[in-house]
């Protein structure tokens, strides 16, 4: 019986898993977001438990540090 590959999702409430899934494009849209201060954006990140929200979230918030945004967490 062939076994079935590993995913790389582990449940553990926000800790990076090995590889993060093909989050580039909301990635590179929030940049774009950070871009422009002047205009208000609003961001809602949904989804069943596990899928990642958590980390998606955490990589927003890089983003913005690195941007020079002042984050309250």
């Amino acid at each position: 019986m062939a076994r079935r590959p590993r995913s790389p999702y582990r449940p553990g409430m926000g800790t990076d898993p090995p590889y993060l899934g093909d989050r580039e494009p909301q990635l590179r849209r929030f940049r774009e977001y950070l871009d422009e201060p002047g205009v208000a954006h609003n961001v809602l990140v949904t989804g069943l438990r596990g899928v990642g929200k958590t980390v998606l979230l955490n990589h927003y918030r890089d983003e913005a540090e690195q941007a020079g945004w002042l984050v309250i967490d």
